[in-house]
């Protein structure tokens, strides 16, 4: 009897068995590989993204102290609707933009947007335990003098960190703003922007949040608005801000001014800034956004 076919055929099977076993293994360890890569990459690119946000830490000055939480009444704002200038996450354009502080000639522009700068540092502090207890006067003035004046020492500016001011105490008291806490004071970053851009206006009016919009246009006028955009929001029954000729008319309606030049009224979407990562055995990539939080 020849059994060679039977032989051959048994090879063949055991042959394409085998394959097909090969080629199973091949691809679990690819997917296994490919799976290890996008972990890595996602990995690396969360590690990017907290040391930017931490990266204030690294300035942290040796002689600052944490001051024991304090218990304070603080008043709620009254409102008719809520605003949409209540925001839980702080995109760039929701800021004051103060990078032409550091830059010259000092213009009239220039002192307009000093005094708001320094109206929006004291109307996020007032309340805060260090602010309540510095020995400084106007504190306000004095801390952001000294962040202009290390401002014109360097030749960039990336983050608020490089602003830190030379002198012990001033540089423990904007430690704690550019710091903030989850309850008592906000971290300064969230409501001051560097926009090195020339053309970038110093306040997005659409985006801008209470504590800017105060800070651009005056406590009194920013109450003004924020009524008038509770009126209308609850006329419409959808909660909106102004437009440019609804502000313009109650700017007339109630006699107040504004720098018109530095407030932009585009509702163009933020691109947000993202963190690259990728994986170098792999080569998959990865992205991430950048919260806008960071100071």
């Amino acid at each position: 009897m020849n059994i060679l076919p039977l032989v051959s055929a048994f090879l063949l099977i055991l042959s394409i068995g085998s394959a097909m076993l090969f080629k199973e293994r091949v691809t679990t360890l690819s997917e296994e590989r490919s799976i290890r890569g996008y972990r890595k990459a996602v990995r690396e690119a969360f590690n990017k993204v907290e040391q930017t946000h931490f990266e204030v830490k690294r300035a942290e000055p040796k002689e600052a102290t944490e001051e024991k939480p304090v218990k304070e009444k603080v008043e709620k704002e009254k409102r008719i609707l809520s605003s949409s200038r209540d925001l839980l996450t702080y995109p760039e354009k929701s800021k004051l933009n103060i990078s032409p502080l550091f830059q010259e000639p000092k213009t009239e522009a220039y002192k307009e947007l000093y005094e708001m700068a320094a109206r929006l540092i004291f109307i996020l502090y007032q309340e805060a335990p260090f602010f309540k207890k510095s020995a400084l006067p106007n504190l306000q003035y004095q801390i952001l003098d000294a962040m202009i004046a290390k401002g014109f020492e360097k030749k960039e500016i990336a983050t608020l960190s490089d602003l830190f001011p030379e002198d012990p105490l001033k540089k423990a008291l904007f430690y704690k703003m550019i710091k903030g806490t989850q309850k008592s004071y906000p971290a300064l970053g969230s409501y001051i922007t560097l926009q090195k851009s020339n053309k970038s206006p110093l306040i997005y009016f659409h985006s801008a949040t209470l504590p800017v919009l105060a800070a651009f246009f005056g406590e009194k006028t920013a109450q003004q608005i924020l009524d008038k955009e509770a009126s209308v929001s609850e006329k419409e029954n959808k909660t909106r801000t102004l437009n440019k000729a609804e502000l313009q008319t109650l700017a007339m309606e109630k006699k107040f001014s504004y720098p018109e030049s530095l407030v932009s009224f585009s509702k163009k979407r933020e691109i947000r800034e993202t963190i690259h990562a990728q994986d170098s055995e792999t080569g998959i990539q990865k992205k991430l956004p950048i919260s806008s939080q960071q100071p």
